[in-house]
């Protein structure tokens, strides 16, 4: 966090030691963790990322603030009883929204409205046999968290430390 924005390429260099780390072992990742530590101990330093989240906190704090506009929010229902229809009003405002940002209207071919399990946490994961795993997501998120599920749930298949991906499910909060 002290290198930040005055050297952007420092988090890479962070990211790829750690990444050899947890690949090759401790002993081999001495020479990738060691570049690190002095790439980032010689890196010129700025806290511009963390001042900027701090004002923009207390801006969030300080402002009085009403609803998120209808265009950002969520359009997934949840509960027992899910209406079959959405607000129209929301779709015409995503479609103002693209008509400014590409200068033309979009066309809709197509609407549909998700109707998603639902379940305690956000993933479903049940192991019925030692080497078999059952995985739902229980939201509308399948689409942006299926492939690192599938990964994660491939992973701990082949692993030789089985129920990791159950225990970082159960850690996870709301």
């Amino acid at each position: 966090e002290d290198v930040g924005l005055a050297d952007p390429q420092a988090l890479l260099v962070a990211t790829a030691a750690a990444h050899a780390l947890e690949f090759v072992g401790l002993l081999e990742a001495q020479i990738p963790m060691t570049q690190a530590a002095i790439y980032i101990a010689t890196a010129p330093k700025s806290n511009a990322v963390v001042n900027a989240i701090g004002k923009v906190q207390e801006d969030l704090r300080s402002r009085p603030h009403g609803p998120v506009p209808l265009h950002l929010r969520d359009t997934h229902y949840r509960g027992d009883d899910v209406p079959p229809f959405q607000q129209e009003r929301a779709f015409e405002l995503l479609l103002e929204r693209a008509t400014e940002l590409f200068g033309a209207r979009l066309r809709v071919r197509e609407r549909w409205q998700g109707v998603y399990a639902s379940a305690p946490d956000e993933f479903l994961v049940a192991s019925p046999a030692p080497s078999v795993r059952v995985v739902s997501v229980t939201t509308g998120i399948g689409m942006t968290t299926g492939l690192g599920l599938a990964d994660r749930v491939v992973d701990e298949l082949f692993s030789a430390a089985p129920g990791v991906l159950t225990a970082a499910g159960n850690a996870r909060s709301r």
